[in-house]
């Protein structure tokens, strides 16, 4: 049976080891669980961290304390967190805060909950330490219940310094490249979607954050939008809540306790000191003109209230309110251009700064190198030295954290400890006036370095999102560590090492453009040097592409070199440094649709990997030789290749490799989805290209728009089946335009005008798209004629004439002779007939059923049309024999109705 804590509002279930508080249950780990039961039993006793940590060790314990924190502070302000009080131990700290408002800003929090329902759009606009953040997040907690699909905190603050925001905004969005251009990809995302999302810390990019919120409520009408900023965003529709000081009693007055209580600038005061030190402190008639004063000094800003009652239990109220008298009736404290409110909360800061210890001290100046949130491991690495180590590090965060310097949560599911806005700002400064700043830069971008080491390695063994969610947020501070290294901190090894690795990172997350001007910078740096390890050296080439990723036309620019890097990789003996430039000669032909060069580049790789018996290069080997013997026409052995591929799929491809984007698994499906409809087996290409489309889910975005185009698509116009491919590439011009990758919104744009001119609406001479000869879309043109004869190019002709394609060869001889046919009917000199008889040829060679069937049809009809009945049997028949599948595909009926007037 549960059995109840004496702390009231938990429950602890001894029998299966649960924790609850308030009737909720805490999620929390064994460890976690046996900590909290320890402090519970306690009674409100400190214990000791030395018998704490003898079960599991320190490391556990202080991690043990982070996650609990993080979690008692998602459950409930009222659960309390754990503070370390040195030399005494740890302790369950408890509040009896009210529930059921915001302390001090309960007028405000129904102003803006009442304008977000009418009016979409509310900025919360005040000077820093108004507490604009904390009154978004209670309106976020208050309002959770109206938005079924969530609500979306996006901190804007760490972004202020080597980020582009549009980028940032896309990545937190899901969305894998935003830019200024295409705001409304961000509509485009979230359409349908009933979801609040807030934009916090505006003011340091107020323009594109007022266009991003203009474009979502033109385009996505279930999309409320909060702002806090500083200033007003200017932006159309609108509304500012501007938040001041909280309520104080006025200076020529001495409440009594019961009167002071009714201030709100009283209330947060009491309730942090109290939360501080409940045992000691109350609000009472012969402490309420000192706390009034106190309150009065710090201007009524929630901030600073809240850091002058952190001061009360290390300093004492009468002490602390005589600080503040001092401070009122002497000169204007902190730098003279700023507001007094500015210098209200920097002298508070400087009060809670120099009533801190001196560890404390240092620590707290060492935190503000991460940008943004950090583990309890980065600070204990970064934030040691001399004479701090580790251990003691995360004992101090811990301390920091119980002093409001440190926020123990997160946001958007990243509860991290952090330093809030402000703190950093004040801290780095603080960092940058000791002398210390650049050693801690420089162990700030070792540990990073480390980090990446471990990236590589976690890469093998989780999935995509796990891995994405875990090294996702740490894009911010390798790109600062890169601009150290490679700037005033002059590690170019470390620079260039962080460069090419942060490179993966962001290309798996959509934001390679922001690594790419540092990949750049990097190779520069190195050029001169000879003490440059290879690995390095080349990663750095690998990537040196235009455009984000490993794009077409970056891929071209690195054709030019990859030869060259491919000769280095090889002297260097290491088979994985050859892997990235093998497949930029296998990916450049490939992807201008130059198929014999890409089919000998795929041979290479082969080679490679049996050479170097590496199992990565030999699943990038049967990737490859599958896809280009497909587009060769040698169907039979790309079936045999991409089966083995798909046997290996399981083997995750090192990102040293730089693998393609879309996994082995997703992409050797959509080789097999097209080999399986050329065989005539029409329903099981339907069949597996839907196993790809629910792979790619759970891919980048390229992943989805490669199936629907190359896949998906294809497969029902095939089929005839118009409705079904029309709402599939209205699918794909939703997920390119919301990730915005111009490369597939053209496909879309060519498969529309191809459906256009099928349905009849359109004639091909008209639409610009059917003339455009840039070799980046020869492979998407070669598709169009086996849509329709109707879309038979020039420049398909001589691809085919030219041997670069041999796929489609079938139906571009197919459509020859139909163009023909509509010039001479009777085809008088056979020509026609010719060229459908050399296309049936062909289809039976490569084993192509389906063409085999069109061209078989198309001599049969002809035949008839020139009265040879049984020779149009003998044609048909055989070939519509073998078709086993697909009966209400277009070609399949329309072969039995002609073999019905054969009869």
């Amino acid at each position: 049976m549960p059995t109840s804590a004496s702390d009231p509002g938990f429950t602890l279930d001894r029998v299966r080891n649960e924790a609850h508080f308030g009737g909720m249950r805490l999620d929390l780990d064994a460890a976690a669980y046996a900590l909290l039961r320890a402090l519970l039993d306690a009674d409100g006793a400190t214990l000791d961290p030395a018998r704490l940590a003898q079960r599991d060790g320190a490391s556990t314990l202080w991690a043990s304390v982070a996650r609990l924190n993080d979690t008692l502070a998602r459950c409930s302000p009222l659960a309390g967190y754990i503070a370390n009080f040195p030399g005494q131990g740890y302790q369950l700290v408890r509040t009896r805060a009210p529930t059921n408002q915001m302390l001090g800003r309960s007028a405000e929090l129904a102003r803006v909950t009442e304008l977000l329902q009418t009016h979409r759009f509310v900025t919360i606009v005040g000077p820093g330490g108004m507490g604009k953040t904390t009154l978004a997040r209670a309106l976020a907690a208050r309002c959770a219940g109206m938005y079924p699909d969530g609500v979306r905190f996006i901190d804007l603050a760490p972004l202020a310094e080597g980020r582009e925001l549009v980028g940032a905004l896309g990545a937190a969005l899901g969305i894998a490249r935003l830019t200024r251009e295409t705001l409304s990809q961000l509509a485009a995302c979230l359409r349908g979607q009933r979801l609040l999302i807030i934009f916090d810390c505006c003011e340091h990019h107020t323009e594109v954050a007022a266009l991003a919120c203009e474009a979502l409520l033109r385009a996505a009408p279930g999309v409320d939008l909060l702002c806090t900023s500083r200033e007003p965003l200017l932006a159309h529709s609108e509304r500012i809540v501007r938040l001041g000081p909280v309520g104080l009693p006025e200076a020529d007055t001495v409440p009594d306790a019961a009167s002071a209580a009714q201030y709100p600038g009283v209330q947060v005061f009491v309730a942090r000191a109290h939360f501080d030190n409940p045992a000691g402190f109350v609000l009472d008639d012969r402490n309420a003109a000192l706390v009034c004063e106190v309150c009065r000094a710090v201007e009524g800003m929630p901030l600073a209230l809240e850091l002058a009652a952190s001061l009360v239990r290390p300093l004492g109220l009468p002490a602390l309110a005589q600080q503040t008298s001092r401070w009122l009736l002497g000169p204007s404290a902190g730098p003279a251009h700023l507001s007094g409110r500015h210098r209200t909360l920097s002298s508070m800061l400087d009060w809670s700064y120099d009533a801190l210890a001196p560890r404390e001290q240092e620590v707290l100046r060492r935190l503000a190198i991460f940008r943004g949130g950090f583990t309890l491991e980065a600070a204990g690495a970064v934030a040691a030295g001399t004479a701090l180590d580790p251990d003691c590090v995360l004992d101090t965060v811990i301390e920091l954290a119980s002093k409001s310097l440190v926020s123990m949560g997160g946001e958007g599911g990243a509860h991290r400890p952090r330093l809030l806005d402000m703190t950093r700002d004040y801290a780095y400064d603080k960092l940058a006036a000791s002398g210390e700043l650049q050693a801690v830069q420089a162990r700030h971008a070792r540990w990073l370095c480390t980090l990446m080491d471990r990236l590589e390695n976690d890469w093998m063994v989780l999935g995509w999102r796990a891995w994405v969610a875990l090294y996702g947020t740490w894009v911010d501070d390798i790109l600062a560590a890169i601009d150290w290294a490679l700037g005033p901190g002059q590690e170019a090894v470390l620079g260039a090492r962080l460069a090419g690795i942060g490179f993966s990172l962001g290309d798996q997350i959509g934001l390679a453009r922001e690594f790419h001007e540092r990949v750049r910078r990097a190779l520069k740096t190195i050029a001169p040097l000879t003490d440059i390890p290879a690995d390095v050296r080349l990663r750095l080439n690998f990537v040196n592409a235009d455009g984000p990723g490993l794009s077409a036309t970056g891929m071209f620019k690195l054709m030019g070199t990859a030869d060259s890097v491919f000769q280095l990789a090889r002297d260097s003996g290491s088979p994985m440094l050859q892997g990235a430039a093998l497949i930029a000669i296998w990916g450049a032909p490939y992807i201008r649709a130059d198929y014999p060069a890409a089919l000998a580049g795929a041979e290479r790789i082969a080679h490679a990997a049996r050479a170097g018996a590496d199992p990565y290069l030999e699943l990038i080997g049967q990737r490859t030789l599958a896809q280009s013997l497909h587009f060769m026409g040698r169907h039979a052995e790309a079936h045999r290749c991409a089966v083995l591929a798909l046997s290996n799929c399981d083997l995750r491809i090192p990102l040293a490799y730089q693998p393609s984007p879309v996994q082995v698994g997703t992409s050797v499906r959509i080789i097999l989805a097209r080999h399986l409809w050329m065989q005539g087996a029409a329903d099981q290409a339907l069949a597996v290209s839907e196993e790809a489309l629910v792979l790619a889910e759970s891919e980048r975005p390229s992943a989805m728009c490669q199936v629907l185009s190359m896949a998906a698509v294809p497969v029902a116009l095939w089929r005839g089946d118009t409705a079904r491919a029309s709402v599939l590439m209205r699918r794909l011009r939703d997920w390119a335009e919301r990730h915005g990758m111009g490369f597939w919104i053209d496909w879309t744009q060519r498969f529309e005008d191809a459906l256009a001119v099928i349905e009849g609406t359109a004639e091909p001479h008209s639409l610009p798209s059917f003339n455009d000869t840039h070799d980046l879309f020869a492979k998407c043109r070669d598709h169009l004629v086996t849509f329709s004869t109707r879309l038979l190019t020039d420049d398909a002709i001589r691809r085919c004439e030219a041997g670069l394609v041999a796929w489609c060869l079938p139906e571009l001889l197919r459509a020859q002779a139909v163009r023909r046919l509509a010039v001479d009917a009777a085809d008088a000199g056979g020509a026609a007939a010719m060229l459908l008889h050399r296309s049936l040829a062909v289809a039976q060679r490569q084993g192509a059923l389906a063409w085999s069937l069109r061209s078989a049809t198309s001599l049969a009809t002809l035949y008839r049309h020139q009265g040879a009945t049984a020779r149009a049997r003998a044609t048909l028949h055989p070939v519509l024999a073998l078709c086993r599948e697909g009966q209400t595909t277009a070609d399949v009926r329309a072969a039995n109705a002609l073999a019905a007037t054969l009869e």
